[in-house]
């Protein structure tokens, strides 16, 4: 009796292991496929941290203004054949680029979801989410947690650089930005998007683009230089009625459309004396 249960604990062992044998093992080229995956998760997601902390970048000192440059696209620079061609199209619909406007052949603004508008009365380049027509080279992008519709960012280091549009004109810098539209991106209190009409920031023509002079460069949000300096002029202020006459006169005759402020939430107006013709 002890001998047959002996045979049968045997069997039954060689039995199990016969059978632990033939059960399929957990493949290691799918285990190291998933830590694979995971840890590319994990350097995806460092790379989208560090592109936000950049994308974020605030120059230390909130006296320094942390800017960048974005324009209005050409119909004619992207659809010689003068059509609507999707070069265009993409390029109006493209974040990072400008308004999510473009400016058409016919004079008309091309927005990105399609529609077409007619400018306001003298105004050659778009509107800003205020209302108002934006100015070459003194237009801005700002937070509105902290700014309103015509404000005014008094930039010294500016005041008097010459400054030549596409259409031939130029005019000498006021020293003075005005806060006229808004950006996802644009967020801080020393953060703004300066407005350079229908030139891209890499036209060597843009005098804040890449090839801009040092002193009045815009496009490099990384560069804290002090020729970036600015203070706050608050709309309807006695300074404020000042710097939009010097905004004004600066302007007059080239061709830039001046009206300060109209904010949608806000009925106050402000009229600067330049004027488009």
């Amino acid at each position: 009796m002890l001998f047959l249960s002996a045979i049968l604990i045997a069997a039954t062992g060689a039995f199990l292991s016969e059978t632990s044998e033939a059960r399929p093992r957990k493949s290691t080229s799918s285990s190291w496929k998933k830590s694979r995956s995971v840890a590319g998760k994990k350097t995806a997601a460092r790379k989208k941290r560090a592109k936000k902390r950049s994308d974020g970048f605030l120059c230390s000192d909130r006296s320094i203004a942390t800017t960048s440059v974005y324009y209005t696209p050409a119909q004619s620079e992207y659809c010689p054949k003068g059509d609507l061609c999707p070069e265009f199209k993409r390029i109006v619909s493209a974040p990072g680029y400008g308004t999510g406007s473009g400016r058409l052949n016919n004079g008309q603004i091309y927005r990105y979801t399609g529609r077409t508008e007619r400018p306001p009365k003298n105004c050659e380049t778009t509107t800003g989410a205020g209302g108002p027509c934006l100015i070459p080279y003194v237009s801005v992008a700002a937070d509105m947690r902290y700014y309103r519709t015509g404000d005014i960012i008094d930039m010294p280091s500016l005041r008097g650089k010459k400054i030549t549009l596409p259409n031939g004109k130029s005019f000498e810098h006021p020293g003075y930005f005005v806060v006229a539209d808004v950006g996802s991106a644009i967020r801080g209190v020393n953060r703004f998007d300066t407005y350079s009409g229908l030139v891209g920031p890499k036209n060597p023509q843009n005098p804040f683009g890449h090839s801009g002079p040092e002193d009045m460069r815009m496009v490099d949000k990384s560069d804290c230089d002090s020729h970036k300096k600015f203070s706050v002029i608050r709309r309807g202020s006695d300074r404020w009625e000042q710097a939009k006459a010097d905004i004004g006169e600066a302007m007059n005759g080239t061709s830039s459309q001046v009206n300060l402020a109209k904010n949608r939430d806000d009925d106050q107006t402000a009229n600067g004396s330049g004027g488009v013709q």
